[in-house]
C-alpha cells in the first residue's frame, strides 16, 4: 500500500548485521576496524557490480540501484565509522575542551571544510549533468556514479557531524541546533511516508500537461513540503506518538527526572577530579565560559559535603 516503507526491511537487515561489525570491535578493535573498512569496500564494490549486471541482463533497475540492502550499506557502514571514530576521540575532546590537548589547526579545518562542501555538492552537479547528456541507466557511466556518490556524499555529512561534535561547528553547528527543529524532527518519519502519496494524488488530479523542467520543480518542490507537514501532524499524533509511548511503557523506558546534586567528600579527590575532567561525560566547546568557571572554581579550596555548584559560586 504504502511503497515508500521499503527502507524499513532494509535498515532492520542492516541493524541486525551490524553485531558482526560491532562485537571485533569491541574485543579486538584492530581487527574489527580492518572489518569494517573492508565490509565498506565491498558494499561500494558491490553496488558497482550490481548495477552492471542488471544492465547486462536487462533485469528491473529499480531494485538493482536502489532498494536491495546491499546497495544501501555504504551509508549505513561509513556511519558506523563515524561512531567509531567518534568513540576512540572522546578523550581528545576533553582534552582539547580542558585546553590540555591542542586541537584541530586552522588548516585542517579549512581543508577539511573543502574536502565536505566537495563531497556534498559533487554529487548533485555529476547528477545533473548525467541527466542532462541522457546517460541514465544502463549506462555506465551511471553505473560507477551512483555507488560512488552515496559514500562521497556519506563522507560529507559525517565531516559536518564530527566537527560539530567537536566544537568546530561554528555557525553551521549552530544552525543545526536550532530549537525550531526539534518538533519538525518529530514530524520527518510521517512527512515521508505521506509525501509521496500526496504527490501521486497530485498529478492524478492534474489535468493539464506538466514541464519537468527545473523551475517546475522548484515551484512544486515548496508546496509539496508545507502540505505534508501539515498532514504529518496528525498523522504522528495519531499513530506514531501512542505506539512510542506503548513501546516504552512496555519496555520500560520511562524516564525519571531527578535533581541530582553530585556531593563532594574528599576535598583533594574532587578538586583533582574537577581540574583534569571538569565535567565528566560532557563534550564542551574549547574556551567556553561555563569551561572557564568550572576550571576556575577546580582552584579553590572545597571543604567536605559542599557541592559543585556551591564551588562555582565561591568565585
Amino acid at each position: 500500500c504504502i511503497p515508500e516503507t521499503w527502507y524499513l526491511s532494509v535498515d532492520m537487515q542492516l541493524y541486525l548485521f551490524s553485531l558482526l561489525l560491532l562485537l571485533p570491535l569491541l574485543k579486538r578493535p584492530k581487527f574489527g576496524l580492518i572489518l569494517l573498512e573492508v565490509v565498506t569496500t565491498i558494499s561500494v564494490i558491490s553496488g558497482f557490480l550490481g548495477l552492471y549486471f542488471a544492465s547486462s541482463s536487462k533485469l528491473t533497475f529499480l531494485p538493482q540501484q536502489y532498494v536491495h540492502t546491499h546497495v544501501r550499506a555504504t551509508p549505513w557502514l561509513v556511519g558506523m565509522n563515524l561512531g567509531y571514530c567518534l568513540f576512540r576521540t572522546t578523550q581528545w575532546r576533553k582534552d582539547v575542551a580542558a585546553k590540555t590537548r591542542s586541537g584541530l589547526s586552522k588548516k585542517v579545518l579549512g581543508a577539511g571544510w573543502t574536502l565536505a562542501g566537495v563531497c556534498l555538492v559533487a554529487p548533485i552537479l555529476v547528477q545533473q549533468q548525467l541527466i542532462r547528456d541522457d546517460l541514465m541507466p544502463p549506462h555506465l557511466e551511471w553505473n560507477i556514479f551512483l555507488p560512488l556518490a552515496r559514500l562521497i556524499w556519506s563522507l560529507g555529512i559525517s565531516w559536518v557531524i564530527f566537527v560539530c561534535v567537536s566544537g568546530y561547528g561554528g555557525p553551521v553547528n549552530a544552525f543545526l541546533s536550532w530549537k525550531f527543529f526539534i518538533p519538525l524532527s518529530r514530524l520527518t518519519y510521517a512527512i515521508y511516508v505521506l509525501h509521496l502519496s500526496f504527490i501521486e494524488v497530485y498529478l492524478l488530479a492534474t489535468k493539464t500537461v506538466l514541464r519537468s523542467d527545473d523551475m517546475e520543480k522548484v515551484m512544486l518542490s515548496p508546496g509539496v513540503l508545507v502540505y505534508t507537514t501539515l498532514l504529518a501532524i496528525p498523522a504522528s499524533v495519531t499513530f506514531e506518538t501512542p505506539v512510542i509511548r506503548i513501546q516504552n511503557f512496555l519496555l520500560g523506558f520511562q524516564k525519571e527526572q531527578r535533581d541530582i546534586q553530585p556531593e563532594i567528600n574528599n576535598a583533594s579527590y574532587q578538586e583533582e577530579k574537577i581540574h583534569n575532567d571538569p565535567f565528566p561525560g560532557a563534550v564542551m566547546n574549547p574556551g567556553s565560559s561555563f569551561s572557564k568557571e568550572l576550571n576556575t572554581a577546580a582552584k579553590y579550596s572545597i571543604s567536605g559535603g559542599q557541592s559543585v555548584h556551591k564551588a562555582m559560586q565561591i568565585n
